[in-house]
């Protein structure tokens, strides 16, 4: 049996993990997932797989990661264990993040798991999506371990406070916002604030600040630094003219409407670059659209008819 294994820290990653295991007829490998979930990708071969007190069987088809079939794959939470027993070679990929408890285990694939392009021209490849963004598989896409919340209304604050913690999320008041921001990895307003509270300088490295307030011309969230120094994207281009975060630094000199990334509609057709290295910070300023409305929509009557 061979074994390789990248975790975050090693590879300055700040949530996943990726490990392979080679096995020969008759191996075993097994892991207890301990604060992270897993998928089990079968990349090759076939193995009976015994998961998180259940028998799944045995998985896997293909015998070659270059046939043109998709994987067969399981979740497996946090706090449970994994026992894979080659029946052929086979390889398994384990890839993880922190877990939250939010899901059971279940299979993935390979009915549902369909070819996606990625790039563009002649960095075009096609990858089996296994978890898919429209489909719950997993607690999340980005890990949040913790919520601290600022408000100048501290009962409010607390009132956010217990709601995220019934939620499973561990969360806290602060009185300190720039000590705060300064050691958050997202910071999200929603205010209806007429002055910066936000300042570039209590950022730090890999920052992600989304703008949601302000969105009239007389409003603001954030200093005019913010967005000069960041990579900012738009949710429509009304923002440019509706919001105060956008016209105040523009009319200051400090940027242009030429220096918006993208707006959100052309980062979900993968049509404007995204975050390149793990030290840039990104600003996101939306002032609302159809397009997120009908978001919240489809999320709410998932969860009515859930």
């Amino acid at each position: 049996m061979a074994k390789f294994t990248i975790m975050p820290q090693a590879a300055g990653w700040r949530y996943v993990g990726f490990s392979l295991y080679r096995l020969r007829p008759g191996e075993i490998a097994e892991e207890a997932t301990g604060d992270r979930e897993v998928i089990l990708v079968i990349v090759e071969g076939k193995t009976v797989l015994h998961a998180a007190g259940q028998d799944w069987g045995m998985l896997g088809e293909r015998m070659n990661v270059f046939e043109k079939t998709p994987p067969h794959c399981l979740y497996v939470p946090n706090g449970k264990d994994w026992r894979a027993v080659a029946d052929t070679e086979c390889t398994i990929a384990v890839c993880s993040a922190p877990g939250k408890g939010g899901h059971a285990a279940r299979r993935i694939g390979p009915d549902g798991i369909s070819l996606t392009a990625r790039g563009k021209g002649t960095n075009t490849r096609h990858i089996n999506n296994i978890a898919m963004e429209n489909e719950d598989y997993c607690d999340e896409v980005r890990p949040i371990n913790e919520v601290q919340v600022w408000d100048l209304n501290v009962t409010n604050s607390g009132k956010l406070v217990e709601t995220l913690k019934s939620q499973g999320f561990k969360a806290s008041v602060v009185d300190d916002l720039e000590t705060a921001a300064g050691q958050a990895d997202i910071i999200s307003c929603a205010t209806l604030s007429h002055e910066p509270l936000i300042k570039f300088e209590w950022l730090r490295p890999g920052t992600h600040l989304d703008l949601i307030g302000s969105f009239t011309p007389h409003m603001r969230e954030a200093d005019n630094a913010c967005f000069s120094n960041g990579s900012v994207y738009i949710d429509s281009p009304d923002a440019l003219k509706e919001s105060g975060d956008l016209i105040c630094p523009i009319n200051d000199g400090v940027m242009q409407a030429s220096d918006i990334i993208g707006t959100l509609s052309d980062l979900c057709r993968g049509q404007t670059p995204v975050r390149t290295s793990r030290d840039q910070i990104t600003i996101f300023k939306a002032v609302g659209t159809g397009l997120s409305d009908l978001a919240a929509g489809a999320l709410a009557y998932k969860n009515l008819t859930a």
